[in-house]
């Protein structure tokens, strides 16, 4: 996250505080004090907002992680099913503190009923702000990545030190190694500073196809599928080395093979 993002965010967040303060001036009326009026909404819009602006990076990385050209939308569907309601109770914890300052009266409820109750009064908008910001999220990644010296039988490979020109034939496969994506090819292997999303958009999607959402492999050298106890295949490529296969991708692979 740089600070050209950061700052966006903040921004965007902050549009919403400041069209509350207006309307905390609006309905205090002219005769209320204006200090002690912005400084009282000030602490409520803030509590309301400010907490999407600490989360919204987050979610923004869940949806990297657990993102449709990964596992396929049968997948990521129940997943941020699930998140979304993690991130709304974190929401909840980081808006609390904020809410106990604005409100002067005193109250019977212990910090956690207090959690626990603006979770749930608040699920179904704070929901739908989920599901809008992950939706930005995956617009973003989707984005066509720049153009590079690829022609179309072969690819440059940036390595450390060096650039490596290799045909798409003697790609097997490439996974994902920390920082790096791992392209084997025979016996070398190459590692590259890029995200596996990026490199995908490299490739020939006719050719190579993700199995795993830390493996694409070349169809080409694909020798057999070995079936799993639980719809998954294990992919055994000319040579020998085996690749496991998601199960909510083994279908598909199966399907471009047989076709």
């Amino acid at each position: 996250m740089t600070v050209r993002w950061a700052s966006m965010i903040l921004v965007f967040w902050s549009v919403p505080v400041v069209l509350g303060l207006c309307r905390c001036v609006f309905v205090a009326g002219p005769d209320a004090a204006l200090v002690p009026t912005l400084g009282a909404g000030f602490l409520v819009q803030a509590a309301e907002w400010y907490p999407w602006a600490l989360l919204t990076p987050v979610v923004w990385a869940l949806g990297r992680r657990f993102g449709p050209q990964d596992s396929g939308w049968r997948v990521v569907i129940p997943t941020h099913l699930a998140l979304g309601l993690v991130i709304c109770l974190l929401y909840a914890l980081l808006s609390t503190p904020g809410r106990l300052l604005a409100d002067a009266t005193p109250s019977s409820f212990t910090f956690f009923e207090r959690v626990f109750g603006l979770f749930f009064n608040t699920l179904p908008i704070h929901y739908l702000i989920y599901w809008g910001i992950l939706g930005v999220g995956f617009f973003m990644s989707m984005r066509k990545a720049p153009k590079r010296f690829d022609a179309p039988d072969r690819i440059a490979i940036k390595t450390p030190g060096e650039v490596v020109i290799v045909q798409f034939a003697e790609i097997d496969f490439v996974s994902a190694a920390d920082q790096y994506v791992q392209i084997q090819t025979g016996d070398r292997s190459l590692l590259s500073r890029e995200s596996l999303s990026d490199m995908e958009k490299r490739l020939p999607h006719e050719q190579f196809y993700r199995i795993h959402r830390s493996t694409i492999v070349n169809l080409r050298q694909v020798e057999k599928l070995e079936p799993g106890q639980h719809g998954e295949y294990t992919v055994v490529l000319h040579g020998g080395r085996a690749l496991r296969a998601s199960r909510g991708r083994s279908s598909g692979l199966r399907d471009l093979l047989i076709t």
